[in-house]
């Protein structure tokens, strides 16, 4: 029960005690269930707001191989990453390394298609850092296998692939216009 107050009152104890308590839930691996995922994303956060962005990715890549059996658990550390990236950059190596985690995570679960839609924008996004190439493979995979609440956000990333594997906007507003007028064009 402990374990409840700190992982839904973070706040309360400094920063230094709840990253103790969160790596104890975590040494106790998969005897935590869910408690697991959610420490490895409390730790995350913490790392993060503390200015540690190599520590971040080291917890977050940690939890990616230890709990990605949890679709929750998967979409907060693959977030968590993508936010270090965004804010501070990650090396090449250790982006391929977090992509290629979650799509084991998600190939591990084939029938979880929430799992896929929530993680997979962020995989493009990572990939167009690391692998531009792969980054547009990935976004027409999203593209063509997403429901519709995605259907905007996977022309975004297609598109956003288009510009950089080409380095110009010639394929990626035609794929553009495409969408929006169809075949018979404007």
């Amino acid at each position: 029960m402990k374990e409840l107050a700190v992982l839904y009152y973070p706040r309360l104890a400094s920063p230094e005690k709840a990253v103790g308590e969160y790596e104890r839930i975590v040494a106790l691996g998969r005897k935590a269930g869910l408690l697991e995922a959610d420490a490895y994303a409390q730790l995350t956060r913490i790392h993060f707001e503390q200015n540690q962005p190599e520590k971040t990715t080291q917890v977050a890549l940690a939890g990616l191989k230890a709990c990605g059996h949890t679709a929750g658990g998967v979409t907060l550390l693959t977030q968590r990453v993508l936010d270090v990236h965004t804010a501070k950059g990650v090396p090449r190596e250790k982006l391929l390394e977090a992509v290629g985690l979650i799509q084991g995570q998600v190939a591990a679960q084939p029938g979880n298609v929430e799992l896929l839609e929530s993680v997979e924008p962020a995989v493009v996004r990572l990939l167009l850092e690391a692998d531009p190439a792969a980054a547009l493979e990935e976004a027409r995979l999203f593209f063509y296998g997403c429901g519709p609440i995605n259907i905007p956000v996977a022309i975004g990333l297609v598109s956003d692939a288009f510009k950089r594997v080409d380095g110009n906007l010639g394929r990626a507003n035609r794929f553009l216009k495409y969408q929006k007028f169809g075949a018979a064009g404007e």
